[in-house]
């Protein structure tokens, strides 16, 4: 591989790194790499906290500022997200085995996708209901975005099988009125996003 495609891979796997990042560190400095202040004509707002958004705690999730529509998030860890990451990851290295490229970027795709599919597991899961986004500290926001990735693509992207428990849980809660996106009418129902509002 070329000098510029070995650059862009490593710029990938730092920005993921980075953004698993915590707020503060063990000392409680501040930790920010990246951070989004609008301006310059951008259609997206500056994100709260001098764009860096909700403090986080490290859980082995990849943090952003935005949702899949480009509104801002509400916590850094997006789970349906963190899956399609990890799921994408692991399809990487095995393309990379299955070639015998770049020994070194496989095996780091792969810790790096079985870490953030653990974390999914571990810090988005409560009572059997995913949440659409959490911030390490306990804070979950539970609902889901007429996107893909999303909750309900879960199954899609390859994450579980639609047949899982806490998919059909998850599934039966935000295809409800539980969702705060999502609507019913006289011809139809689904999921919204947080600017349905605007077109109605």
């Amino acid at each position: 591989m070329c000098r510029a495609g070995k650059t862009a891979i490593n710029q990938v796997f730092r920005v993921i790194n980075e953004q698993s990042q915590p707020t503060f560190d063990a000392d409680f400095n501040f930790i920010s790499y990246y951070n989004w202040t609008g301006g310059g004509g951008s259609l997206s707002p500056q994100v709260n906290n001098r764009g860096n958004g909700e403090p986080k705690a490290y859980t082995g999730l990849v943090g952003t500022h935005h949702r899949p529509s480009d509104d801002l998030s509400t916590f850094a860890f997006l789970t349906p997200a963190n899956a399609m990451l990890s799921v994408e990851l692991a399809h990487l290295s095995d393309v990379l085995d299955a070639t015998g490229e770049m020994p070194e970027v496989s095996k780091e795709a792969k810790t790096w996708s079985s870490r953030v599919h653990d974390a999914v597991w571990s810090h988005t899961l409560v009572d059997n209901i995913f949440a659409y986004e959490v911030n390490g500290f306990g804070g979950r926001y539970v609902m889901d975005d007429a996107n893909v990735p999303s909750l309900l693509s879960l199954p899609y992207l390859g994450f579980l099988d639609k047949s899982h428990p806490s998919y059909q849980a998850t599934r039966k809660v935000i295809l409800s009125a539980k969702n705060p996106y999502f609507a019913r009418g006289k011809s139809f129902q689904g999921i919204g996003w947080v600017n349905s509002a605007r077109l109605l």
